[in-house]
């Protein structure tokens, strides 16, 4: 059954996002593709967007938006300005970028070296097993290196409008707990939790609601109960 007090946070939550833009609005995974083709004046492609995503996914692991925002920025200027690629981040160019050279420019993101690495067997593998296409279902997106249930399930969802599962991160394990709508150690439990009863119609809206929610008025310190 759905918790008691779940229409009533959830539509304060919707309330106060529309109120305060978040990171997760401008430098979030899904947008930031976008944001980057207008900065850099690219037409993006819908294969490239699709491939955006999954590489700022990746590295959004335990970081930060606008530390993954930096860390996307800098391997598409690279890539424009110095490696004549003028889609900026494509498989074709990952797979050209050495991973020294991919290891310097994401220094700032959490486990820049793992990632890296994560990084360019994911797009070898993508190239040769998936035609350099992001596959459709979760049990290939999880099978590539580096790429968890979280990263998966939201790839899906901007990749192919595929919804089969919430996104959970920090941010939404840690406030579901703290609202009671879940009792879970783990963001795979929570997920669970959640699909159980929360309807099929918010699940793609309600990482975004959570997150920049969490950003913005509360966070996991410093809360603003005087904005809530």
């Amino acid at each position: 059954p759905i918790p008691a007090n779940f229409h009533e946070i959830y539509e304060a939550v919707k309330e106060s996002r529309s109120r305060t833009p978040a990171p997760v609005d401008t430098v979030g995974c899904a947008i930031l593709p976008v944001t980057l083709s207008k900065e850099y004046n690219y037409k993006l492609s819908p294969q490239n967007y699709r491939f955006q995503t999954m590489i700022s996914l990746m590295l959004s692991a335990q970081t930060k938006d606008e530390i993954n925002y930096y860390a996307m920025n800098n391997i598409t200027k690279y890539l424009v300005n110095e490696k004549n690629s003028p889609d900026g981040i494509t498989i074709e160019s990952m797979i050209d970028l050495d991973e020294s050279k991919l290891d310097e420019l994401i220094f700032k993101v959490g486990f820049h070296k793992r990632k890296a690495s994560f990084i360019k067997k994911t797009c070898e593998i993508v190239r040769d097993k998936f035609g350099s296409e992001i596959p459709k279902n979760i049990t290939d997106i999880t099978s590539l290196p580096g790429i968890g249930p979280k990263m998966g399930y939201l790839l899906l969802q901007s990749a192919w409008g595929i919804i089969d599962g919430i996104g959970v991160d920090v941010h939404v394990h840690r406030l579901a707990n703290q609202w009671n709508w879940v009792k879970s150690k783990n963001p795979e439990g929570t997920r669970e939790q959640l699909e159980s009863w929360l309807p099929k119609n918010l699940w793609t809206e309600f990482n975004p609601n959570l997150v920049g929610f969490g950003q913005t008025i509360c966070g996991s310190r410093g809360k603003k109960c005087n904005l809530c």
